[in-house]
């Protein structure tokens, strides 16, 4: 694919009465409020910064930590260019909160190394920003930020993501997008945490993160072994925030230029 290629998002934005509805019972874990759901349906999405949906070729590459040992990643480019590690390759759970990860510089650094290793992998600069990291891990009971319960069987597999030195409160949805591709794709590390299913046309997964759950819906078409994704779709909720009027004196429009 080419780097150049435009990328759409399609929006699927109710209506009534030729109107927009904003008031609905749609809610986003870490967002406030509901509202009415907004379907967005990012359009053939991979490449975003380097052109291919595996920026690297593989499926998996494996990264050697300098204090030894190593870490199996997925990196797809979608949405972020994010790179995907089980948990426990750190020795992590996957169900750790921003506010007891935060503190351990240890893994912080490694993350760090990671992420960098990443950058090289791609062939792309490496900023305080991108790529990303995130760990997975199967699905499991856990406690949110908020001290709400989410139950194993309510998700497909937990995620948590880096963003700059520390652990994202929610997963972002250009996380997710790269997350649910990775989910479909055979042999990733993601695949794997969720039990290397066969791949279905249109699949959707419920990804656990420290504010709650993330829904994200993919669709693809297999090609022999290869994986080709169509769209992946994203539910976000729009509100009117302000509504106004500006007057303007007559005289502005009386008064003639010198």
């Amino acid at each position: 694919m080419n780097m150049n290629t435009r990328k759409m998002i399609h929006a699927k934005v109710p209506v009534k009465h030729g109107k927009v509805v904003s008031e609905g019972d749609y809610a986003i874990d870490g967002v406030p409020g509901t509202g009415a759901r907004v379907g967005l349906s990012f359009l053939d999405p991979g490449g975003a910064a380097t052109g291919c949906l595996l920026p690297t070729g593989n499926v998996v590459d494996e990264i050697i930590l300098d204090e030894g040992g190593k870490v199996s990643v997925t990196i797809v480019d979608a949405g972020n260019s994010t790179a995907f590690f089980d948990s426990g390759d750190l020795g992590l759970k996957g169900t750790e909160l921003p506010s007891e990860f935060d503190r351990d510089e240890r893994i912080r650094t490694r993350l760090e190394a990671i992420r960098k290793r990443v950058a090289e992998l791609m062939g792309i600069p490496f900023n305080p920003s991108i790529p990303k990291v995130a760990f997975v891990a199967s699905p499991q009971d856990y406690r949110t930020v908020n001290e709400k319960e989410v139950k194993a069987g309510e998700i497909d597999f937990t995620a948590r993501a880096m963003a700059m030195g520390k652990m994202h409160k929610v997963f972002p949805i250009t996380g997710g997008i790269p997350a649910a591709i990775a989910a479909v794709i055979p042999g990733s590390v993601i695949h794997k945490v969720i039990g290397e299913q066969e791949p279905l046309p249109k699949r959707r997964f419920n990804i656990g993160h420290p504010s709650g759950i993330l829904d994200v819906e993919v669709e693809s078409r297999q090609d022999g072994k290869k994986i080709y994704i169509i769209q992946c779709t994203i539910g976000r909720t729009a509100r009117k925030i302000m509504e106004g009027r500006v007057f303007i004196s007559k005289g502005v429009y009386a008064s003639k230029p010198e």
